[in-house]
């Protein structure tokens, strides 16, 4: 959605810089070459949802610049599990692989298994703490998921000025499609909805997993809303309430101004999909954004 702004650009591929250190390893120089051409002034994004989880992320993008600003994206957990999977199962079956059944991979012994990568992906308080280890929460800012998708517009006004770009995004850039059921985009005359991996439907639990699902998220959901309150306010998050229900997904973004490409600035997607829900709405989500320059 932030490619709706003239003043940002975006990557067409997830580059894995932070991450994958085949990448990592070949330097800026090679990270700044994936991003697309900008004019002085414009942002650059990228989307990569590893970033998020991986241990390895925060350090190297603080190395890169500590001034960065995080957006971050999130929703109900146990949504996120189950979108988690659906996407693997697809991808399996477009390869011709036969995908594992869900309750397989989620149960262990009877018991939620903390090990399955979806599951753990979905903890969010573990990932955030490592992320606040490494920068100030003033480096962050918070998107509501659920409300992306009920009202977009009010929420990508608020990373408008989280970012510093002009207010420019406005209701003429969404429109509701009432065959996919949510909202989707018009840039230049030109209409476009989210990839067709989006919006699947997910696989239907028996109601005891489910509830041994939403039981399993209580404890990290608690323990991902008490940073509120050990850490202060996150911009964009006030209207969390923690219930003990599960959140939605995660994505984070990093901005900054890469003088390696003279005229653009990076900004990196720290896509993820996991966070805990403590409200009364079934999603929620979360950004980061870090906008400076490479050194």
């Amino acid at each position: 959605m932030l490619s709706l702004h003239s003043d940002v650009v975006a990557a067409q591929n997830e580059v894995h810089f932070f991450d994958w250190d085949s990448h990592y390893q070949q330097g800026l120089g090679w990270y700044a070459s994936q991003m697309p051409p900008a004019l002085p002034g414009q942002l650059t994004v990228e989307k990569s949802p590893a970033y998020f989880t991986s241990s390895k992320v925060p350090e190297r993008v603080r190395h890169m610049n500590p001034g960065v600003r995080l957006l971050l994206i999130v929703r109900d957990p146990v949504e996120r599990v189950l979108s988690d999977y659906t996407q693997v199962f697809h991808n399996h079956l477009q390869k011709h692989k036969r995908p594992r059944p869900l309750e397989a991979l989620l149960l262990r012994a009877g018991e939620v298994n903390a090990a399955y990568k979806a599951v753990n992906r979905s903890i969010y308080h573990e990932h955030m703490r490592r992320w606040l280890a490494t920068f100030p929460r003033t480096s962050f800012h918070l998107v509501d998921g659920d409300a992306l998708i009920r009202e977009p517009l009010a929420e990508m006004q608020g990373v408008e000025r989280f970012l510093g770009l002009r207010p420019q995004i406005s209701t003429n850039n969404f429109y509701f499609n009432r065959t996919k059921g949510f909202y989707c985009l018009r840039q230049h005359g030109h209409e476009r909805c989210l990839h067709e991996s989006k919006g699947r439907a997910h696989p239907r639990l028996p109601p005891d997993v489910l509830q041994k699902l939403r039981d399993f998220f209580h404890e990290p959901n608690r323990k991902f809303f008490q940073l509120r309150v050990e850490l202060g306010y996150f911009p964009g998050f006030s209207s969390f309430a923690c219930s003990g229900s599960p959140v939605q997904g995660t994505e984070a973004v990093v901005t900054q101004e890469s003088p390696l490409r003279a005229r653009n600035t990076v900004t990196v997607f720290l896509s993820v999909q996991s966070l805990p829900q403590c409200s009364q709405s079934s999603s929620e989500s979360v950004f980061l954004s870090l906008p400076h320059s490479l050194p």
